[in-house]
């Protein structure tokens, strides 16, 4: 492990990620002992959409912006903090990576190879459930707006948009970065057009 980084703090990072949270101290020191560390300056890019994934990271300090360029415009899917894990996707096979990962502000992280994840899997029943119940909530912060919207593109068609969901949109769109920035744009709109 690299000098540039206090090891009580990344120690602390390991231990509260919900990964590696139950393994136990032991394999989180031989974690620490493999791992690499990564400093990012503000607007540097950890890895972009479409690269080969072979390590993931975890965040000991800073904040790091999950972004998906659509060709029409860029769309801020997350903002990660101190104890998250980042790019375990690109991890588990040959995928490319889903999104593009800035440093929002300076930002210190544990790079961890494919092997070392893939043993801690192996190995740890509760780590790999605790991978699947993440990717499940980033699954689920994504499909609940996106059926919203659909559902409101639906009403808005038919001029049915009520009061409901409105509401529905607006709780909906606090989770979503600039997503949800689209989202209360076009609810301020439809609300306009209904005065």
């Amino acid at each position: 492990m690299a000098e540039n980084i206090d090891l009580a703090e990344a120690a602390a990072a390991l231990a509260g990620n919900s990964v590696f949270r139950d393994l136990g101290e032991k394999p989180r020191q031989d974690i620490l002992a493999k791992a690499e560390t990564v400093d990012l300056a503000v607007g540097a890019v950890l890895f972009q959409r479409g690269e080969s994934g072979d390590c993931a990271f975890v965040i000991v300090d800073g904040e790091l912006d999950v972004l998906v360029d659509l060709g029409i415009g860029t769309v801020e899917l997350a903002v990660l903090g101190p104890r998250q894990l980042v790019g375990e996707i690109g991890v588990f096979g040959d995928t490319p990576r889903t999104a593009t990962v800035v440093a929002r502000t300076p930002a210190r992280l544990l790079r961890l190879d494919r092997a070392d994840v893939l043993d801690i899997l192996t190995n740890s029943a509760a780590a790999s459930r605790a991978i699947i119940t993440n990717l499940g909530r980033r699954l689920n912060t994504v499909n609940q707006p996106l059926a919203l919207l659909s559902v409101a593109a639906r009403a808005l068609k038919r001029d049915e948009m009520d009061t409901e969901g409105l509401e529905a949109l607006t709780a909906a769109a606090k989770n979503l970065g600039s997503f949800g920035e689209s989202f209360d744009e076009m609810i301020r709109e439809v609300q306009a057009k209904q005065v």
